[in-house]
Order: structure tokens, then C-alpha cells, then sequence
């Protein structure tokens, strides 16, 4: 028998592990974790659950594996997982089409639908793995003229050619898509601070973080805000998160409690590859179907893409929700009820008007009379 012990919010499990042999137990906070953890194999855990020796001084001896349901893992010391003979799993590119769609929808929001509007604008996407480059195909499928800025990937992979820093000066738009690390060469903690700024000649008409918090100085965001050399902020993620500055808060003109990412394919994606992986390593037995998402009927768009999506992600109806609560307990009840959007390549859409047809197929919805 082996005994996973998961996050309570870890969805599609009893669909990818059937078998008798698998037991699944769920822990809901810390201490249900900590009573429980002696009995597991694996612990599967999210972004809300921190690894390190301050939160495990020590581990079970039974515990081989943990696994986090999350492309990013900042919230997992794997150097002291490493030095307890633990292996370490994550789901990379899991919400790389989700973040993408949620990049998509705020342009549209900000800027509109129409092409020509959109063949003008040029974006810095800085960050270039898997969700960079998912955000990047939908952008350019879009019209917006993409340069992806990743110096670590350039200098791992000789065939990828990264802009330079300079472009980052000229873009109408940048969206953030890097992991949080203070590690040299490339650290990425306060990426975007105030030197950013400083060398800016321009102003830039929109920033996006959807990547981790502290990748941006929110503090120096707020100056260029009120300098004129930021005009729009669109905040996912938070420094301090759950605890959320309220003057970003204020600032930001669309605020989402890190939801980016979420989505029935993004979550089933995240399971799906732990499961698999622990699968192998604990050799134990895994269900590879699909499952059958919940998809909406086909969608009345006569009224413009837009307002299509204002109805359908949930980034639009969680930015008020956020602001009359953004209290870290509510900050988690929120992220929970994004998890259950369908992503729009299984949404059909009829009777949009024509010239929004590219911008809708670039963002993946299906086209219907």
C-alpha cells in the first residue's frame, strides 16, 4: 500500500489514482499535516505549503517523495529536501495556456480587440520557458510584435536568441513571466525596481505580473505610476503574498488573487504530472485518461469579444471581490473559486462580430455561426 498525503485542494485525484493500492489521504492546514505525515510515502502539496527547515526541522523516515502541483516551486528549499534523501517533483508548464489566456485578456481589456490597434503595440515578454512562450504565441497570433528577453535561457540553450535589455526600455507593454530567485547570476528578485525606471524615456503603456511577487518592486511601480512613466498595472501576484499592500491594491487596475494559472485543464495538467511522476518513482498504479471537463454551452458573442470575456474569466469578477476584502483569508477562498474556468479552446463563440474574429482564434476560442 502506498499513502499519498495531499493538499485538500488538489483536484482530479480520485480520477489519475483509482487503484486499491494508492491510499489518498487529505491534510487541510498544518497541523492535519503534521499528524498525518508519518503515514505518507509522498506529500502533495500547492504554493500555500512551504518546505524548508523552519517549517520541517525534521521528516519522517517513511516520507521518500514530495510534490508540488505547481509549475513554480520558490516555496520549496530543494537542498534540504536533497540533504534528507528526499526527491522532489513539480508540473512544469502545467498553466502555461492558462496564463497565456489571462496575459490575452487583459490587452484585449486595456486595449481593445480590434487588429489594427493591435499590430501597433509591441510587448517585451520577459521569461521565455513554457508560459512565456504560450503567452508569446497568443500576443503575436494576436498582431502585438513579441520580444522575449531570458539572458539564463540564452546562455543555456545556444539556439535562442533573448533581446536585449534595451528593448525593455521601448515596449508598450511587458508581461512578467520569471521564477522568483535571489540566485547570481540572473536573480530576479525586484527585476522591475527603480533603475528600470530611471532608464525608461518613454512612458509604458501597460505592465503585467503574473509571474511571483517579489519579481517586481511594487513600491517603484507605484512611483512610475504616479511619475507618468507607468499608465496601467495589472497585478496577479503580490509581494508578501497573502498579504497585499493595500497601495498596490489602489493602484492596480485589474487585481486578481493569483489565479492567473488557474483553470480545470491547468489543474488537471498540474495532477496529472505529479501523479505521474510519483507513479514511476513509487511504482504504483496511474489512470493516463483524460477526464471529461465541465464545458459551457457555446456562448452568445453578438455583444463583442470584450464582453465575452468579462463573463467568462474570472480575473474581472474576482478584481472587485479582491478590493472589498483583500484580507489574506479571503485572498485564499478567492484563488479557490477561479480553479473551475474552462479554458477558451474548448469554448465555442457565435455571432461575434467579424472584425474580432482574429483576436478571438488567437486567444482560442472556437468560431461558430
Amino acid at each position: 500500500m502506498i499513502t499519498l498525503l495531499c493538499e485538500n485542494h488538489i483536484p482530479w485525484l480520485k480520477h489519475l489514482l483509482p487503484h486499491p493500492e494508492v491510499q489518498v489521504l487529505s491534510f487541510w492546514d498544518d497541523v492535519s499535516l503534521h499528524e498525518q505525515l508519518p503515514q505518507a510515502d509522498a506529500l502533495l502539496i500547492r504554493t500555500v505549503t512551504r518546505i524548508n527547515p523552519v517549517t520541517f526541522p525534521q521528516f519522517p523516515a517513511r516520507l521518500k517523495a514530495v510534490a508540488t502541483a505547481t509549475a513554480g516551486f520558490d516555496h520549496v528549499d530543494q537542498n534540504w529536501l536533497a540533504l534528507n534523501g528526499i526527491r522532489f517533483f513539480y508540473a512544469p508548464g502545467c498553466n502555461a495556456r492558462s496564463v497565456g489566456e489571462y496575459v490575452g485578456s487583459c490587452v484585449v481589456a486595456h486595449f481593445g480587440s480590434e487588429p489594427q490597434i493591435l499590430t501597433k503595440l509591441t510587448a517585451s515578454i520577459i521569461g521565455c520557458g513554457q508560459t512565456g512562450s504560450h503567452t508569446t504565441v497568443i500576443l503575436e497570433q494576436m498582431g502585438v510584435r513579441c520580444m522575449g528577453y531570458d539572458p539564463p535561457k540564452a546562455a543555456r540553450e545556444p539556439d535562442f536568441k533573448t533581446a536585449d535589455f534595451e528593448a525593455l526600455l521601448e515596449a508598450d507593454l511587458i508581461s512578467l513571466h520569471v521564477p522568483l530567485t535571489p540566485v547570481l547570476p540572473h536573480p530576479t528578485q525586484n527585476l522591475l525596481g527603480a533603475d528600470f525606471w530611471e532608464r525608461r524615456k518613454k512612458p509604458l503603456r501597460l505592465l503585467i505580473n503574473a509571474a511571483r511577487g517579489g519579481v517586481l518592486d511594487e513600491t517603484a511601480a507605484r512611483n512610475a505610476l504616479k511619475s507618468g512613466l507607468l499608465q496601467t498595472l495589472i497585478l496577479d501576484v503580490w509581494e508578501n503574498e497573502p498579504q497585499l499592500s493595500p497601495e498596490s491594491l489602489h493602484t492596480a487596475t485589474i487585481a486578481t488573487p493569483h489565479i492567473a494559472g488557474y483553470s480545470q485543464q491547468a489543474k488537471y495538467n498540474a495532477s496529472r504530472i505529479i501523479c505521474e511522476a510519483l507513479s514511476h518513482y513509487l511504482d504504483f498504479p496511474f489512470n493516463p485518461q483524460p477526464p471529461a471537463f465541465a464545458v459551457p454551452e457555446p456562448v452568445d458573442a453578438s455583444a463583442g469579444l470584450q464582453d465575452v470575456l468579462h463573463s467568462l474569466h474570472p480575473a474581472f469578477s474576482l478584481d472587485p471581490k479582491l478590493r472589498a476584502n483583500p484580507a489574506p483569508a479571503s485572498f485564499a477562498t478567492l484563488r479557490n473559486e477561479a480553479a473551475q474556468r474552462c479554458e477558451f479552446r474548448f469554448i465555442g463563440l457565435q455571432k461575434l462580430p467579424e472584425p474580432e474574429h482574429p483576436t478571438a482564434k488567437a486567444l482560442g476560442f472556437i468560431l461558430q455561426p
